[in-house]
Parts: structure tokens; C-alpha cells; sequence
């Protein structure tokens, strides 16, 4: 356990560690006194480090240092910007593995309807070119006044028996 010292003794040590009071100072000073004169700037004991008076505050900035500061500052913004548009489309491709087989298999079902429709198209066209008037329109030239695609057809009518001409007329 600590030692405990009295009041007698602390004083008694406050006493032997104080300097002499000022020349021309009165003759015995009251203890308060000493006790100020311990805690001033010169007092030391022995064992203890000063410590050294703070710092002068900083001298300002330079504008140079402001201004790289400043593009900096924009330069994370833009960056951070960067990474949030990344992780968003991270974010929308991780979820999406199931919409892209989806995406696939229709792609591939308009695939096969569109080879058949052009299957279609061409069988349709193979059968065109096989009836008299096919390409009549662009190839037809008359042998007696030398016009070309202006031909017609008698058509018939199979109810009444009322015949008509098709085709591409002259303009009157």
C-alpha cells in the first residue's frame, strides 16, 4: 500500500524544492506565493520533461495546392460515378443468366419461323414463274408499235359468262 504523508511533510517538501523569493521581495512569503512561483514557467523538478510551447498555426495554402486539391476531389467524384455505373450493370447482367437463355431461345424461334416464311416466299415465287403472265409487266413489248408492259388479259367470269380485260392500260 502507498505511504501516506501528512500535510507537515508535503509542505516541508513544497518548501526545499521552492527557489529563494525575489531580491527586494518581502520577507516571508506566504505559502500561496510559493506555490505560484512552483507552477511558473521556470519550475522544473528534477524527473519531469517540458514540454515544448504548440506549434506557430500553418501558413496558408498555396492556391497550386487548392487547385490540385479541387481536381482531385472531381477527379474521385467522376471515378466513383464510374463504379457505381460498373456495379449497376454488374448488378443487371449477374441477374439476368436466366433472361438471356430466354432471350436465346426466342431469337432462335424467330430464326426457324423466318427460314420458313422465305421458304414460303420462294416456293410461291417457283410456282408464279411457271404460269404465261409472270413478268409480263416488265418484259412484254409489242411487236406492232414497239410499247412496252402495257398488256392485258381476257378474264372470264365463270357464273355468267361475262368476259373483261386485266392487265396494265395506257393513261387516257
Amino acid at each position: 500500500m502507498a505511504d501516506v504523508l501528512s500535510q507537515d511533510a508535503i509542505d516541508a517538501m513544497v518548501a526545499q524544492a521552492a527557489p529563494p523569493p525575489p531580491a527586494g521581495g518581502p520577507e516571508g512569503a506566504d505559502s500561496l506565493s510559493s506555490v505560484v512561483q512552483l507552477t511558473g514557467p521556470d519550475f522544473a523538478p528534477s524527473g519531469v520533461q517540458t514540454v515544448s510551447p504548440a506549434p506557430a498555426a500553418p501558413a496558408a495554402v498555396p492556391a497550386k495546392v487548392n487547385e490540385a486539391l479541387a481536381e482531385l476531389k472531381e477527379c474521385i467524384g467522376r471515378m466513383e460515378a464510374d463504379i457505381g455505373g460498373v456495379i449497376a450493370r454488374e448488378k443487371m447482367m449477374s441477374g439476368s443468366s436466366s433472361d438471356l437463355a430466354e432471350l436465346k431461345e426466342r431469337t432462335e424461334q424467330l430464326a426457324a419461323s423466318f427460314a420458313s416464311l422465305t421458304g414460303g416466299i420462294q416456293t410461291v415465287s417457283q410456282h408464279l414463274e411457271g404460269t404465261p403472265g409472270y413478268g409480263a409487266k416488265s418484259t412484254f413489248v409489242c411487236a406492232h408499235c414497239q410499247t412496252q408492259g402495257k398488256v392485258a388479259v381476257p378474264a372470264t367470269c365463270t357464273q355468267c359468262g361475262t368476259q373483261t380485260w386485266l392487265g396494265w392500260f395506257p393513261q387516257q
